[in-house]
């Protein structure tokens, strides 16, 4: 019976185009957060360990991560905007 599936396929989907929707603006992420505040920045660190992640950012995160081990380096971050064609901010 595909009908039980479908809305798991769906989802899926939708997750899987949010997360490269967020790897898409990343590049101009990164350049707009290095220009804020210094405490703006460390608020927003701490936002992101204490808060909740959605199924597309976790996703998007996991797909940076290719060798699962929880962490990402620059050299991690450069290399996968380089294969996506993006620049790689300075």
């Amino acid at each position: 019976d595909n009908e039980g599936s479908m809305p798991h396929r769906r989802n899926d989907e939708a997750t899987f185009n949010g997360a490269s929707a967020l790897l898409a603006r990343l590049p101009e992420t990164l350049r707009a957060v290095s220009e804020e505040p210094m405490l703006k920045r460390v608020a927003r660190l701490a936002m992101a360990h204490i808060g909740d992640a959605t199924r597309a950012e976790d996703l998007a995160f996991r797909m940076v991560d290719w060798h699962g081990y929880g962490e990402l380096s620059v050299s991690v971050l450069e290399r996968d905007l380089k294969g996506r064609g993006a620049e790689v901010p300075e």
